[in-house]
C-alpha cells in the first residue's frame, strides 16, 4: 500500500488572504493621488476605488476557489480571505453613515 499523499500547501488561500487586503492600501494611494488634481464633482477616486475593490475581491475568489479545489487545508482560510475584503468595506459604510 503506497504512503498518503501529503496535504497541498496552503500557497492559493494565503494569496486569496493577500488579495483581499490588498485593496486598503491601493485606495489609499488613490485618495492621496486624487487629492492632488481637482475634480467638479466631488467624487475624487471614487469609481477607481469601487473597481479596485472589485478587482481585489475577484482575484480573492478565484484564488480562494482554486484553493478550495487543490484540498488546502485548513479550509476556514477562505473564510478569512472574505472576511478581509467584507469587514473594512462595512466598517467604512458605516461610519459613513454616521
Amino acid at each position: 500500500m503506497p504512503p498518503p499523499l501529503p496535504a497541498p500547501k496552503t500557497v492559493w488561500l494565503w494569496t486569496a488572504i493577500m488579495a483581499a487586503g490588498a485593496h486598503l492600501p491601493l485606495i489609499s494611494l488613490l485618495m492621496i493621488w486624487a487629492q492632488e488634481g481637482h475634480c467638479g464633482d466631488g467624487l475624487c477616486g471614487f469609481m477607481e476605488s469601487v473597481f479596485v475593490w472589485l478587482l481585489c475581491g475577484f482575484v480573492a475568489l478565484v484564488a480562494a476557489i482554486v484553493g478550495l479545489a487543490r484540498g488546502e487545508r485548513p479550509r476556514w482560510l477562505a473564510l478569512v480571505a472574505l472576511a478581509t475584503m467584507v469587514v473594512p468595506m462595512a466598517v467604512l459604510m458605516g461610519v459613513a453613515a454616521l
